[in-house]
């Protein structure tokens, strides 16, 4: 097959196909990355694609042999922006996950090596050990941007796991057993405001130009809603239907498909917009 190159997601664009490091403004080869980075792949192989951006990010979580092991991380262009806060994918989660109380928190972010930026690393490679994971957000999410209201706000839907952090409530509502094809019903609690409290100061500690915005009250707090389990899958469900691959469907971390919000308002039990609904 081809190389598929890669270049680091949130230092740089990517130029190409091989691959060079990504601090140094490169790409670099597959047995080339480094254990714990992030980096945006570009692909040469035999079926035609020359050096060609996909716009994927993934993360190195270790080595088989001299293959390295990735993690889908997020969607390159996934920016959160109302008024030029410009909030990548990565800060949000990070926000989020301390919002919710994930252990680790902003802490748990891997610490790049020290001699990544003299240097390109030499082989041999590290050994092929996969550290441990960083701290992931419990459950679904997506995001909003609700322009509609003013001020201006973000729109949170959280799907809790089964493993979420006891602090997260699920409004009392009963997790359903096996999937669903339909939502279950509204539940019982309104959006929850603990959370979205806490997520509006995590994010202007991620962001000052949000934290700016914030203080001078062009852009609101925003709001999290609780969805029932099965909202996501059902999403995901509709965007199969819509003609996505499934070998190429991911998870869509903002939402920007009208139709996409309206079906989990929809398995939250919300009247629709078009039936006298307005923005939650």
């Amino acid at each position: 097959g081809g190389e598929n190159g890669v270049e680091s997601g949130e230092r740089g664009a990517a130029d190409g196909g091989e691959k060079r490091p990504a601090v140094l403004g490169g790409t670099l080869l597959a047995d080339e990355v480094v254990v714990g980075e992030d980096y945006e792949l570009v692909i040469t192989n035999l079926g035609g694609l020359c050096r060609y951006r996909i716009g994927d990010v993934v993360k190195v979580v270790g080595f088989h042999k001299q293959a390295p092991l990735v993690e889908f991380r997020y969607r390159i262009g996934q920016l959160l922006n109302l008024r030029g806060e410009k909030l990548s994918e990565p800060q949000f989660e990070r926000a989020l996950q301390t919002a919710l109380g994930a252990e680790g928190g902003k802490q748990g972010q891997a610490t790049p090596p020290s001699g990544l930026s003299q240097a390109l690393p030499s082989r041999p490679r590290q050994p092929p050990v996969v550290p441990p994971a960083r701290p992931k957000v419990e459950g679904e999410y997506a995001v909003v941007e609700e322009s509609d209201v003013e001020p201006p706000r973000y729109c949170i839907f959280y799907e809790p796991s089964a493993g979420a952090p006891s602090s997260v409530s699920r409004g009392g509502a009963a997790a359903p057993s096996g999937r669903r094809s339909s939502p279950p019903g509204p539940l019982s609690a309104a959006p929850s405001p603990e959370i979205a409290s806490r997520l509006d100061a995590a994010l202007c500690e991620e962001s000052p130009v949000y934290a700016t915005w914030r203080r001078k009250r062009a852009i609101g707090q925003g709001v999290v809603h609780l969805v029932p389990p099965g909202g996501f899958e059902a999403l995901r469900a509709q965007r199969l239907k819509e003609g996505t691959s499934p070998t190429q469907l991911k998870v869509s971390r903002v939402l920007r498909e009208p139709t996409h919000v309206a079906l989990l308002r929809e398995w939250r039990g919300e009247p629709s917009p078009s039936r006298g609904g307005g923005a939650a």
